[in-house]
């Protein structure tokens, strides 16, 4: 009999499905559902594709359901397999087989049909499908929880404590331009030990800073210099004063405030002030310089410097200054001050004895004689005779310093002495002299001390400086001896003294007295005139 030729209409009945279910439809026993009642239980846009016509022993004939149907799943005779990762079992939801159920510590991802671990899972982290985000930087899921281990450059990894999630880390942009923490790079944060910081263009630039720090024209906080700061002079806090008084602005030198003072003054640095130094007795010329010129009594402070205005004896004020004088000795000072001791002829030498000059060698061509240098018989100059021509109304006059037969002879010690031997040596006539130094006149054919000329000259011969002799004249300008002390007798021509031998002395003293006694002697006539004045 073919099917087409059933008489018997089978009434149609809908497949009672359970979800999850492989196992065939069941049939119900009830009356004939109607086409109303199969739509309120399986949709319609179903019921196309699930109706199966169902014969008694011939089973079920129809189309199955693939979306959930684990024999047919998603496509017709596709069967679940029952091996999954982390899961088991079988089951075809919306076409696709997936497990049943997963192992602990797995979840069900429907949408994939795979078990996933939450905990470690970037694509399903602490919930299924939820993909931690790789924005900015990479990231992975620790306990359930999306967290980043490195960021993009201009982001810093920054992290989340005690969030709703737990914690982690996150990537959070960051202006290097501005940001204190992170100023011209990531991880370079402005320096929070020298002040307060903040970050301009990428550069630290402090607003205040730490004490010991001073903020500089740079806006940065650098150390404080002490020793130089004018306002933490010494120490920090220790402002010096703007100006001084009699000074400039001020400077700290060596930790101590100082300044420049004006001519006339000196910083004191004890009082802290430009201090008087032109007139000060106590600070003359510099801090601290007290006046004690050496012997003064009294004293001023002029221009800085110390001078005395009277002296204690036996010093003399010179010059503003006590001074010391030997004026018996000092060749400088002779007999008074500035009394220099000149010597004549030039090249002779002395000293200075008593408060007076006196000479003690000569040069070349003087004799040494009694104190003074004389010309030598050698060394005696001579010149032209001195002549005036006289004029029509006018004669040429001399002048006549001594009488007739005496003759003018510089006075040794005079300090017109040099002068007096010019003049006589510039005329051949003794008696005629044109000058006005020291002089007298003598008779030098019986002078004793100037005999046969001028000792002072060094022509004539002072007759009682004979060696021995005891009595002597001058006759005719020749010394003549009379008699000799003991231990000498006179010379044949009578002119010396002849030491004798010890056997000859005591006889020939009685000889001595009585030759003596028979030769005339002369007596010296000395004459001193006004002419020449005795200095």
């Amino acid at each position: 009999m073919r099917v087409s030729a059933v008489l018997a209409v089978v009434s149609l009945a809908a497949p009672a499905l359970v979800a999850g279910s492989s196992s065939s439809p069941a049939y119900s026993s009830s009356p004939a559902t109607s086409t109303s009642d199969l739509a309120s239980v399986v949709p319609l846009s179903h019921l196309r594709k699930r109706l199966q016509l169902c014969l008694p022993l011939l089973g079920c004939i129809g189309t199955p359901d693939y979306s959930s149907d684990v024999k047919n799943c998603g496509s017709y005779r596709n069967q679940c397999g029952t091996t999954w990762t982390n899961g088991y079992g079988a089951q075809c939801v919306a076409g696709v087989c997936m497990p049943f159920k997963c192992n602990a510590g797995y979840t069900l991802n429907t949408r994939t049909g795979t078990c996933v671990n939450t905990a470690s899972d970037a694509s399903n982290c602490g919930l299924v499908d939820n993909v931690c985000s790789a924005l900015n930087g990479k990231s992975e899921c620790r306990s359930g929880v999306c967290t980043f281990t490195s960021c993009a450059a201009g982001f810093l990894l920054t992290p989340v404590v005690g969030g709703l999630l737990g914690s982690y880390s996150k990537c959070v942009a960051i202006d290097t331009a501005t940001d204190a923490k992170n100023c011209g790079s990531i991880g370079t944060p402005c320096p929070t030990a020298l002040g307060s910081a903040v970050c301009v263009s990428g550069f630290c630039q402090y607003s205040a800073c730490t004490t010991g720090y001073k903020l500089a024209a740079s806006g940065q906080c650098v150390p404080i210099d002490t020793s130089t700061d004018v306002l933490n002079c010494g120490k920090l806090g220790n402002a010096c004063p703007s100006t001084y008084a009699n000074g400039g602005a001020a400077t700290c030198v060596n930790g101590a405030c100082t300044t420049i003072c004006k001519s006339g003054y000196a910083f004191d640095s004890t009082y802290n002030f430009c201090r008087d130094v032109s007139s000060d007795l106590i600070n003359c010329g510099s801090i601290g310089s007290k006046c004690a010129v050496a012997g003064a009594v009294t004293q001023v402070c002029s221009s800085g410097v110390c001078l005395a205005t009277s002296c204690a004896s036996p010093m003399t004020l010179v010059a503003n200054a006590c001074k010391l004088f030997d004026f018996a000795s000092d060749i400088n000072d002779c007999g008074s001050v500035g009394n220099a001791c000149r010597f004549s002829p030039a090249g002779a030498t002395g000293i200075c004895a008593a408060g007076q000059c006196v000479t003690t060698t000569c040069p070349t061509g003087f004799i040494f004689n009694n104190g003074a240098c004389l010309l030598s018989a050698s060394g005696k100059v001579r010149t032209k005779r001195h002549r005036v021509v006289a004029k029509p109304d006018v004669a040429a006059e001399r002048t006549t310093l001594c009488p007739a037969g005496e003759t003018a002879c510089p006075i040794l010690g005079s300090t017109s002495f040099e002068r007096a031997v010019k003049h006589l040596a510039a005329d051949e006539t003794p008696a005629m002299m044109r000058g006005k130094g020291g002089y007298e006149c003598v008779d030098t054919t019986a002078a004793l001390d100037s005999c046969g000329g001028c000792v002072s000259t060094g022509e004539g011969r002072d007759c009682t400086k004979i060696r021995g002799a005891s009595g002597v004249g001058c006759s005719a300008g020749s010394c003549v001896v009379f008699s000799c002390r003991a231990g000498y007798r006179p010379s044949l021509s009578g002119k010396h003294c002849v030491r004798m031998r010890s056997t000859q002395s005591r006889a020939n003293t009685a000889g001595n007295s009585t030759r003596s006694a028979g030769r005339h002697r002369h007596a010296s006539v000395r004459q001193h005139t006004g002419g020449g004045a005795f200095h």
